[in-house]
């Protein structure tokens, strides 16, 4: 029953996929190549406060022009980026191996994360201000504040 739920739920997504993309099979997402060339880049492997963790590809200047290119869709720039990144790994065999270690440490071990690395991404993979930072320090006394959350002073 779970597997037919889940396969009304994907089967539109697929077949706009296909339309899309001209026929490529693409099941749900094509965010693989923006989640490896994220974290398999020199600028991730270099810097030294948060070696091997994620930035946006665009921050990076190996990927940024795939970024531009008006003949990619996203599924072209999917592949680009996947592509960049296996190269990488090829490069850099002892790294592709380190990272997912660095960032299993930092999953298991938040303190560490931010104390070690600094860095910290919003959904849209921009690194937030001091403005947003606060912003988002203050949205648990606004949540408590709003009527909906039962508060109503």
């Amino acid at each position: 029953m779970a597997l037919l739920a889940a396969a009304v739920v994907v089967t539109p997504w697929t077949v706009r996929n296909a339309v899309s993309f001209h026929g490529a099979f693409v099941p749900v997402s094509i965010t693989s190549g923006f989640a490896l060339a994220g974290t398999y880049n020199d600028v991730a492997r270099l810097d030294e406060s948060g070696k091997g963790e994620w930035r946006p590809p665009y921050d990076v200047p190996r990927d940024r022009p795939l970024f531009l290119r008006a003949d990619y869709d996203e599924l072209a720039l999917d592949r680009a980026l996947k592509s960049n990144a296996r190269e990488f790994i090829r490069d850099h065999p002892g790294y592709g191996l380190e990272a997912p270690l660095l960032n299993s440490y930092r999953l298991m071990n938040p303190k560490a994360s931010a104390k070690v690395t600094g860095y910290s991404y919003d959904a849209m993979g921009h690194r937030p201000g001091p403005a947003r930072r606060r912003d988002l320090q203050l949205l648990p006394r606004r949540a408590a504040r709003h009527p909906r959350h039962g508060n109503r002073r």
